[in-house]
C-alpha cells in the first residue's frame, strides 16, 4: 500500500516555492517539523511572459527590462531564468526524497508554478505533495503569511494522484506561451490577458504632482485586488512603458525607473 499524505510529510521531503521570501520564510520553521526537509526557491515573476525555454524567456525579459533594469527581476539571473529548473533535475537525480511538496497561493502567478512543476517532473516517480498557502491580508503572496502559519499550511497539504499531476502538467503547455499576464478571475480559474489589463489602474494612479516612479508603483499595488498582487517587475516595466508612450510625464524619461518621477499630464485649457 503506497504511504499517505500524512505519512509523507513526516519523512523526507523536498520542498518547492516560488520566491526566495517564502522560502526564508519556511526555513525558518523547519526545525519545528517532524521529518527531514529540503528547501529549494526558484523564483520568477511566474504570472507573465514565456516559460517553455530559457533563451526565449531571456530574450522576453531583456526586452520588458529594456527601460529599467534588471534589479526588479525576482529571479536568481536574468540572462538565465530557468537554470534553477535544470538544477532541480540534477539535484532529484543525485537525492531521491520521499515525496516533493510544491507551494503555491491561488494566484495566477503560482498556480503558474504549480503546473510547471507538474511538468517538469512529469517523469519523476517521486509523490508531489500539494501545499495551499492561504491569502494573508488579503493577498495571494506566500510572503505575506507567518512561518507558523506556512507550517499549518503544510500540516493540511494533499497527495497529487497521476491524473491531477497530468492534468496540470497538460496545463502549463496552454499557459507557458502566453506574453502578457496570467492571472486567476473571481472563480479561481487562470486567465491569459493582455500586459495592458491594469493599465486603466496604473493611469488612475498617476499623482498630479511629481512622485517618484516607485511611488506610483506602491500605490497601484496597493489598490490591485490582491486576488493577483501586481509585482515590482510587472509595474516598474509597465509605467515605464506608459511614460515613454505619453499616458503620463517622466522625468527623466530615460535610465534606471528608481531616480524618474512622474505625473499626470497637464491637459491644456
Amino acid at each position: 500500500m503506497p504511504p499517505s499524505s500524512d505519512d509523507l510529510k513526516t519523512r523526507h521531503v523536498l520542498h518547492l516555492l516560488p520566491s526566495s521570501p517564502a522560502a526564508a520564510l519556511l526555513r525558518h520553521e523547519v526545525p519545528r517539523l517532524p521529518g527531514r526537509h529540503d528547501i529549494v526557491a526558484l523564483p520568477d515573476v511566474y504570472g507573465l511572459g514565456p516559460l517553455t525555454d530559457g533563451p526565449g524567456r531571456a530574450r522576453f525579459l531583456a526586452q520588458w527590462f529594456t527601460h529599467t533594469g534588471s534589479a526588479w527581476y525576482a529571479g536568481d539571473d536574468v540572462s538565465a531564468p530557468l537554470a534553477g529548473w535544470a538544477r532541480l533535475h540534477e539535484r532529484l537525480a543525485a537525492i531521491t526524497p520521499d515525496a516533493v511538496a510544491v507551494w503555491s497561493t491561488a494566484s495566477g502567478a503560482d498556480l503558474t508554478f504549480l503546473s510547471m512543476a507538474c511538468h517538469h517532473l512529469a517523469r519523476v516517480a517521486t509523490p508531489l505533495l500539494q501545499v495551499r498557502a492561504s491569502a494573508a491580508d488579503g493577498r495571494a503572496e506566500m510572503a505575506c503569511n507567518l512561518p507558523a502559519a506556512l507550517a499549518a499550511h503544510y500540516a493540511e497539504a494533499t497527495l497529487l494522484e497521476n491524473e491531477q499531476r497530468d492534468h496540470l502538467a497538460a496545463q502549463f503547455g496552454l499557459l507557458a506561451e502566453w506574453e502578457g499576464l496570467r492571472e486567476t478571475d473571481a472563480d479561481g480559474i487562470v486567465q491569459l490577458r493582455d500586459s495592458s489589463h491594469h493599465d486603466a489602474l496604473v493611469e488612475a494612479c498617476v499623482p498630479v504632482e511629481w512622485r517618484p516612479a516607485l511611488w506610483l508603483a506602491a500605490e497601484v499595488s496597493a489598490r490591485d485586488d490582491g486576488r493577483n498582487p501586481l509585482t515590482p517587475a510587472f509595474l516598474m516595466g509597465r509605467i515605464a512603458h506608459l511614460a515613454r508612450s505619453g499616458a503620463m510625464e517622466a522625468d527623466p524619461m530615460t535610465g534606471d525607473p528608481a531616480r524618474m518621477r512622474v505625473r499626470r499630464r497637464a491637459t491644456r485649457a
